[in-house]
């Protein structure tokens, strides 16, 4: 009877005799044997493997609270994601709307095609930004504009176009640019300053400024069009010696000789 945990018969208690009532004893102490065994293949850990599988809980326990925690803040996060863009990225595709209209419509006053376009990107904002796509020929496609597609000139006149279309959206008493055909062919140089003395000639347009280090030829410059010739050296005469009709007059003889 030790063998099953009991020490006096007083300790038979009815649920052990329920339990062995059909057994012989041959039955119950191979049903014994099996048991103790079991008991014997049974490994006792060590202190410390049993140490190892108590902290080995305590970290499941606190990775398992982080993990909670981190979910909780990706939602915040996302709702905050989601109100921050709500404010701003319909002014943003507003404006860039607008720098469209404007640069196609300077595209087009110039024979050609162009549009800008927002690339975004559904959450990650890294990937945002400008993309000017433009068409010089008929043939072809609307192609991103970069360094490998178009030529030197075709270049110049789309980021001179853009620059226009960016200033045209600000309200300015005068602007300045200079040398904006700087690397454009004499073609694209008559078409810019043309469409400009037709578009932003206007009584109620804001002044421009246009810098250049020459005067395009074959051109009708508008009455709103004042050209002024600025000489600098130390053999410069004095401004109060010096007219541009008497400049022109003297022009007009060396000419006639």
């Amino acid at each position: 009877m030790s063998r099953l945990g009991i020490m006096t018969v007083q300790e038979i208690n009815e649920e052990i005799r329920q339990k062995f009532q059909n057994s012989s004893l041959e039955d119950t102490e191979r049903l014994l044997a099996e048991k103790e065994a079991h008991l014997d293949c049974l490994v006792t850990a060590s202190s410390a493997e049993l140490q190892e599988f108590k902290d080995g809980l305590k970290k499941l326990t606190r990775l398992q609270e982080e993990l909670r925690d981190v979910g909780h803040n990706l939602q915040t996060y996302q709702l905050d994601l989601e109100g921050v863009k709500g404010s701003w990225l319909p002014h943003i595709t507003t404006l860039v709307g607008d720098i469209n209209n404007k640069f196609s419509q300077f595209m087009a006053n110039m024979g050609y095609a162009g549009e800008v376009t927002l690339n975004a990107d559904e959450d990650d904002f890294s990937t945002y930004g400008i993309a000017i796509k433009v068409k010089f020929r008929d043939a072809q496609r609307l192609q991103q504009l970069t360094a490998q597609q178009q030529s030197g000139g075709e270049r110049a006149v789309s980021t001179a176009l853009y620059m226009l279309a960016l200033q045209s959206l600000s309200t300015a008493p005068f602007r300045c640019v200079d040398e904006i055909n700087q690397g454009m062919d004499k073609i694209n140089e008559k078409k810019m300053l043309e469409m400009l003395m037709e578009t932003e000639g206007s009584e109620d347009s804001s002044q421009y400024f246009f810098v250049t280090p020459k005067l395009l030829q074959d051109i009708s410059y508008s009455g709103s069009v004042n050209v002024m010739v600025v000489f600098n050296s130390p053999n410069t005469i004095s401004h109060r010696r010096f007219t541009m009709q008497r400049c022109l007059k003297r022009q007009k003889e060396r000419n006639r000789n």
